[in-house]
């Protein structure tokens, strides 16, 4: 559904897996994830991001991975 708040979602988990501060990391960055970069700057300024064009259909995989299994291995 359009609206809902997809990009948002994925730009505020991007984030927060790239800041390394939670239980999850990124394994690895994916190729491009400028269309989360504008949400996250408009966040980190406290305004809220731009909406997404409907039209637009991308997938974004985030290849995550938990530190408890990471200090294991």
């Amino acid at each position: 559904m359009s609206k809902v708040g997809k990009t948002h979602f994925g730009g505020q988990l991007y984030g927060r897996l790239k800041a390394g501060t939670n239980q999850y990391a990124l394994r690895h960055t994916p190729n491009d994830v400028s269309i989360f970069q504008d949400i996250l700057d408009n966040l980190n300024e406290g305004l809220e991001g731009k909406h997404t064009d409907s039209k637009l259909r991308e997938t974004i995989t985030l290849p995550v991975i938990s530190k408890l299994v990471f200090k294991l291995i």
